[in-house]
């Protein structure tokens, strides 16, 4: 049986922990506030309304927007996580798009935040939700090269394998 978010809810974190910024921040402005590249940063816009997400690793590594970049060009429109998502769809979108929290959404307005630190904190609690957590994503295959590989190389490779 899948397991959903409501088999952790005690993961979810307030909405009140959740870091904030407008549409029309610049993305150095906004990005100054994390503590880590994967961390989300929730767009509100006028009357409070939620628009989206971003993060440094999406903006800055994914898509390569300039530091000067509005906020609002690099949205993304997170998936509808409720507490009957299963956990397995939340962690295959975590990796797919490199942003590692999530608005939980309860009616139409954000309950709390999920992020990847506290499901895999769940999830190594758990053997049976951690097989079904890796058997559901699908990430990248990373990007290698040989012991001794000159820092030029390295950077040419990644550029190549974006």
């Amino acid at each position: 049986m899948t397991k959903t978010l409501a088999d952790i809810q005690t993961e979810i974190l307030p909405a009140a922990k959740m870091l904030r910024t407008s549409p029309e921040e610049t993305i150095d402005g906004a990005f100054a506030k994390t503590k880590s590249s994967h961390e989300a940063i929730f767009v509100f816009g006028d009357n409070e309304e939620f628009l989206g997400l971003t993060s440094p690793s999406y903006a800055l590594f994914r898509r390569r927007y300039p530091y000067q970049t509005k906020v609002k060009t690099c949205i993304v429109s997170p998936p509808h996580v409720t507490l009957h998502t299963p956990l397995p769809q939340i962690a295959d979108f975590m990796v797919a798009t490199g942003i590692y929290a999530l608005p939980v959404f309860e009616g139409g307005t954000i309950r709390g935040v999920i992020n990847a630190r506290d499901m895999l904190k769940a999830a190594c609690e758990d053997p049976a939700l951690f097989e079904e957590i890796v058997r559901a994503t699908n990430p990248e295959k990373p990007v290698t090269a040989p012991q001794g590989t000159s820092l030029v190389k390295v950077y040419e490779l990644l550029r190549q394998k974006k």
